[in-house]
């Protein structure tokens, strides 16, 4: 065979187009980058954690905090708790906890004295010289703390006089329970839980007799 017939034989060879930068190379999945952290909240906590943070200081309850978080997952009553043990979740309770305190204006001093108004709280103090009741507007700061509820009652009280009658009732707080509260807190009486082992052995025995006449 000649070379002109092998040289009309031979197929032009194609050029490859070449192909922008970039286009079909394979390029490796991008990592999930790193929760991004509230600049506000404490350094470390993941939004998750933070979110849990918040809902826990709307009712202090790890269980329904959990699930406002994760959403209505099973171990919540156990995961909730746990994660009040993670330091950086507590520290940021303690500082979230005082930030509530500060906003509402409330401290242990506040407390106790709003008990102190209801602890020694006079019922006379809320009547006029006159026997009348005092116009709810005219009370104290502390008699108006001590005030649990005001009724006016507008009926007859006396059947068959005619004449209808203005009844003021008054209600105050429970007296006894803010002086209770107190006591403890300056630690005026002292719970002391008493057993007495004889009542109770003798129960055991009743019990056990029992028992061993049902079987």
């Amino acid at each position: 065979m000649t070379a002109k017939k092998k040289a009309a034989k031979m197929k032009p060879r194609r050029r490859r187009a070449s192909k922008p930068h970039g286009v079909g190379v394979k390029v490796a999945p991008r990592q999930p980058s790193a929760p991004v952290l509230d600049p506000v909240g404490p350094a470390g906590l993941s939004v998750q954690h933070q979110r849990f943070v918040a809902e826990y200081l709307i009712d202090l309850n790890a269980t329904a905090a959990y699930r406002r978080t994760y959403g209505l997952v099973k171990d919540a009553d156990v995961s909730g708790p746990r994660l009040l043990g993670i330091v950086g979740i507590a520290e940021a309770i303690a500082v979230g906890a005082a930030a509530h305190l500060a906003a509402n204006d409330l401290s242990a001093s506040r407390v106790l004295e709003e008990l102190r108004r209801i602890a020694f709280a006079n019922v006379r103090e809320y009547f006029e010289d006159t026997g009348d009741a005092k116009h709810p507007h005219s009370l104290s700061v502390e008699q108006g703390a001590a005030l649990a509820g005001f009724e006016v009652l507008i009926k007859n009280a006396k059947a068959g006089d005619g004449v209808t009658d203005t009844i003021h009732k008054f209600k105050l707080w429970d007296k006894v329970k803010s002086l209770e509260l107190l006591a403890k807190h300056f630690h005026l009486v002292d719970e002391v839980l008493t057993i007495d082992t004889v009542k109770a052995d003798e129960r055991v025995a009743r019990l056990t007799a029992a028992r061993k006449r049902t079987t």
